[in-house]
């Protein structure tokens, strides 16, 4: 669950939105919420804005346990009057941004300003109306996979600590980077190169339209533990990737059905066999034959789908073979077809109707795509 989702109650997306009215019932619920190891308030109206300290701020969050940063919100302090030291920290009002503040500035300057950069950190712009346009700004920052994160202005690595912010001593950094290089080493050998492996095999699977498993990814994730300390936008892209792949065999089913329905009609045609489309009890099979050696070919769709001649394909099987005849199995009975005839006659037919068909069309984009996703996922993971 997200910083936001925990204390605001909403999860912006492209449908949901967070609003002024959202932030002020907030920040004057009864009693008010405090500060604490994972809020922080922190007042918009300085001018010039200081940077410097909302780079501090949001790296100690990503080097303890995470947290939201409302970067608009003013401050209030409960001081003890005996040793006159503040004790609490309460929200006191909304001070608006300038209209012209961008999140992307303020991305920028702490890219620039944290290091190293904070993966899957979100700043979410809350605007006052749409007649007002002045701004404030949710900064939602997780807790670090690849602390620990130096404020870079001050050279220096923070943590929160309740409602402040401060320097870690040399043992908490040396600690960090140990766990760190720990936890990198745990995800190389139980997520990572399995699932680069998983990648790959499955690249060759959809070059060749051989069907794809979900559960070859699922299975990966399975360890709860390590899946919980993964970086969101990694775990989002996976899930992305398996939601694909079952979407994906359901093209592959509908697009092998058309291409059965084409295949046997081309076949029955050129047979002089009756053929109802509705009627998918006709059973067609094929062998290609070599010096009288029949050699099965169960999958006669992939040819079809790599708009491959007959002649190209039998050559990728076997090149050993010289391969001179089909022989056609239709509804149990042989016929032995030349090559030649098979090609012109049933194949180029077969070739033509299925590049014109809205279901293999589908399935050869999306297995583009998926092809393309299972890429940038290696990617990201040999970056990781």
């Amino acid at each position: 669950m997200s910083f936001i989702k925990r204390f605001i109650g909403k999860e912006p997306t492209d449908k949901t939105r967070i609003t002024a009215e959202d932030i002020e019932s907030f920040i004057s619920q009864k009693p008010p919420l405090e500060e604490n190891p994972n809020l922080d308030y922190k007042s918009i109206s300085a001018k010039p804005i200081n940077f410097d300290e909302l780079a501090k701020d949001v790296s100690a969050f990503a080097n303890s346990e995470g947290g939201l940063l409302i970067f608009g919100v003013s401050e209030k302090g409960e001081v003890d009057q005996k040793t006159k030291k503040t004790i609490r920290i309460y929200p006191e009002s909304i001070t608006w941004g300038e209209p012209s503040l961008r999140k992307e500035t303020i991305d920028q300057h702490l890219v620039g300003k944290i290091h190293p950069p904070i993966e899957d950190s979100r700043v979410i712009p809350i605007r006052k109306s749409e007649q007002d346009p002045s701004v404030i700004f949710l900064i939602d920052v997780p807790k670090s996979n690849n602390a620990p994160h130096m404020a870079t202005p001050y050279n220096k690595y923070y943590k929160r600590y309740n409602f402040d912010n401060l320097p870690m001593g040399h043992y908490e950094i040396q600690n960090l980077f140990r766990i760190n290089w720990i936890m990198k080493e745990k995800f190389i050998e139980k997520i990572y190169e399995p699932l680069s492996k998983v990648l790959e095999k499955q690249i060759k699977a959809l070059e060749s339209y051989s069907h794809l498993f979900s559960h070859e990814v699922e299975d990966i994730l399975s360890n709860t533990y390590y899946k919980n300390q993964m970086p969101p936008t990694l775990l989002k892209q996976i899930d992305n990737y398996i939601r694909l792949i079952k979407d994906w065999d359901k093209k592959m089913y509908r697009a092998q059905t058309a291409i059965k329905q084409i295949i046997t009609k081309n076949v029955s045609t050129y047979l002089q066999k009756a053929y109802d489309q509705e009627n998918d009890k006709v059973d067609v099979k094929f062998r290609a034959i070599a010096k009288d050696s029949p050699w099965d070919l169960p999958e006669i769709h992939v040819p079809l789908l790599k708009n491959q001649k007959i002649k190209p394909y039998l050559i990728d099987i076997d090149f050993r073979r010289s391969y001179t005849s089909m022989e056609i199995i239709y509804n149990n009975e042989p016929h032995k077809v030349d090559l030649e005839k098979f090609e012109e006659h049933i194949w180029k037919k077969c070739l033509e109707e299925s590049s014109e068909n809205a279901e293999i069309t589908k399935l050869k984009e999306s297995v583009e795509h998926l092809i393309e996703e299972a890429q940038a996922l290696i990617e990201k993971i040999t970056n990781s």
